[in-house]
C-alpha cells in the first residue's frame, strides 16, 4: 500500500527525500522477489510475452481486413512497428531513469505522424495499441492509459482535415486542456480533493503537448527514408506558384487542369 500511494510522487519527477526513495524502492524490490520468486519468474514472462504478441496480433489482423494495401507492404508494416517499438523504448527509459515524469514524453505524436500517412482509423488503433503495451510497464496503469487515450484521441480528432500548420499548435493547445481536465478528474477521484496537485504535474503535460509541434520536420525525415507521400506533400505539389506549373499553365493549359484533378 506505501509503494502505490507514493508511486504517484515518483512518477511525477518529484524531489523527494532520497533515503524515503531508498526505503519504497527496497520494499518494492522485496515484494516483487516474494510475489514472482525464481520459480514464477519465467511465467511472469511468459505472460507478458503473451500479452505483448496478443497487443500486436490485434494490430496486424485489423491491418489484414480492413486495410490489406497495407498488410502487404513491408515497408509500411515496418515503418508502424518502428514508431510503436520506440515508443515503449522511451517510456521504459523514463521510468527506469526516475529523474523525469513518465507523462513528459510525446505519446501524441506518434497518432500525429501515423495521421499524415495514412487515415483517422489506422493512427487510432496503433495509439491504443501503444498504450496498451505501456501501460503495463507504466506507474498508475490506469491512470496513464485513460489520460494517454484521450489525449491522443484528441490529437487525431484535432488534425483530422489538416489543412495549414497553424492546426498543430492548435491541436497542441487542446491535448493540454485534455491531459489537465483528466488528471484533475482523476486526481479527485483517488485523492478525495486537488491538494496533491503542484505545478509539476501541468509543466510536464504542457511540454508533453507541445512536442507535437516537432511532428513536421520528422514527417518529411520519415518522408525521404520510405518514399511515402504525405497530405502535406500533396498540398505542396499543388501550389500553383510553382514555377513549372505556371509554365505548364502558360503552355498547355488542358493538361494543368488535368493534372491539378
Amino acid at each position: 500500500d506505501i509503494i502505490l500511494k507514493n508511486q504517484r510522487i515518483f512518477s511525477k519527477g518529484e524531489i523527494v527525500d532520497p533515503l524515503k526513495y531508498q526505503i519504497l524502492e527496497s520494499l518494492k524490490d522485496e515484494y516483487e522477489q516474494q510475489a514472482g520468486g525464481d520459480g514464477n519468474y519465467y511465467f511472469i514472462l511468459l505472460g507478458q510475452v503473451i500479452i505483448i504478441t496478443l497487443c500486436f496480433a490485434v494490430l496486424i489482423i485489423f491491418l489484414f481486413f480492413f486495410r490489406n494495401e497495407i498488410f502487404l507492404d513491408n515497408t509500411k508494416i515496418t515503418f508502424i512497428l518502428m514508431l510503436i517499438i520506440l515508443q515503449v523504448l522511451m517510456a521504459d527509459l523514463a521510468i527506469d531513469s526516475q529523474s523525469f515524469s513518465i507523462y513528459l514524453l510525446p505519446f501524441c505524436i506518434l497518432p500525429v505522424i501515423i495521421r499524415a500517412f495514412y487515415d483517422t482509423r489506422i493512427a487510432l488503433f496503433v495509439h491504443l495499441v501503444t498504450v496498451l503495451i505501456i501501460s503495463f510497464i507504466a506507474p498508475n496503469r490506469f491512470e496513464y492509459a485513460f489520460i494517454q487515450l484521450l489525449g491522443g484521441m484528441v490529437a487525431i480528432f484535432s488534425i483530422v482535415n489538416m489543412r495549414n500548420r497553424s492546426q498543430i499548435f492548435l491541436s497542441s493547445i487542446i491535448i493540454f486542456v485534455t491531459y489537465s481536465i483528466s488528471y484533475i478528474g482523476i486526481t479527485i477521484i483517488q485523492e478525495g480533493g486537488i491538494d496533491v496537485i503542484t505545478g509539476y504535474d501541468f509543466a510536464w503535460f504542457g511540454i508533453s503537448a507541445l512536442l507535437p509541434l516537432f511532428s513536421y520536420p520528422l514527417i518529411f525525415i520519415f518522408e525521404k527514408l520510405y518514399g511515402f507521400i504525405s497530405d502535406d506533400s500533396l498540398l505542396e505539389l499543388s501550389d500553383t506558384n510553382v514555377k513549372l506549373l505556371r509554365e505548364l499553365s502558360s503552355r498547355a493549359p488542358g493538361t494543368f487542369q488535368h493534372s491539378l484533378q
